[in-house]
């Protein structure tokens, strides 16, 4: 069970590829959601980056991790089991 007390995990997210300066102090902007990493490269395929550093999770916080600090938190709030090198989001659902 989720401890949604604490951050966790919401749903896949990947930075897009033109990411303009705004005066908006919010990331959320700069990046795409979805269920999964692939749902996203089908619906933006030439939008959003190829780059694993720019591949991650969105957290309950409404921020951009990536893989790596999303496992922790995922780890850390109940939503995983056991701690992994990087999360994928096959493992949340």
């Amino acid at each position: 069970m989720i401890d949604n007390t604490q951050e966790y995990i919401i749903c896949a997210a990947i930075k897009r590829l033109n990411r303009k300066t705004s005066n908006l102090s919010n990331e959320l902007q700069f990046i795409e959601i979805g269920l999964r990493h692939n749902d996203i490269y089908q619906r933006f395929p030439d939008e959003v980056s190829k780059k694993p550093c720019d591949q991650g999770f969105l957290t309950s916080k409404g921020r951009f991790v990536d893989r790596l600090e999303a496992s922790d938190i995922a780890f850390d709030c109940g939503q995983i089991t056991k701690i992994k090198d990087i999360l994928y989001s096959e493992d949340l659902y």
